[in-house]
């Protein structure tokens, strides 16, 4: 399915592209094409963002964590630290904005959120979660 979304969104990237852009888009790799894409269309909110990043076999689970934790809202906080889409500890896990790109102070940016999240995800699974 990211494979698709990506296929689609090259092909309404390009058909606005002069035809020396579509060749530098083509010399990319896949991550920076991504990026690209990113760029021109940030997505709507945590669930499109969250789609974006992790694997489509995940995404009902992660929409019902979204949702309990966040109610699908980037800005969402508590006492705790828990912060964003994924509710995210900061300070606990500022690093790990860094290591994907993105800056702590991103934390409202459903992207960044979602990437810091499949990160720890990845390294730990659904336990972060209570899961």
């Amino acid at each position: 399915m990211k494979k698709l979304l990506l296929i689609i969104a090259t092909i309404l990237t390009l058909s606005s592209c002069t035809p020396e852009e579509i060749e530098l888009f083509k010399t990319l790799n896949p991550e920076q094409q991504q990026a690209v894409i990113n760029s021109l269309w940030p997505p709507t909110g945590c669930v499109d963002a969250m789609k974006r990043v992790w694997p489509q076999s995940e995404w009902a689970w992660g929409e019902r964590i979204m949702w309990r934790e966040s109610r699908h809202t980037p800005t969402a906080r508590n006492a705790s630290g828990a912060s964003g889409c994924w509710q995210i500890m900061l300070p606990l896990h500022s690093r790990r904005f860094y290591a994907v790109g993105c800056n702590p102070s991103q934390w409202t940016d459903p992207l960044c959120n979602a990437k810091v999240a499949y990160s720890l995800f990845q390294e730990v699974g659904r336990s972060p979660w209570n899961l």
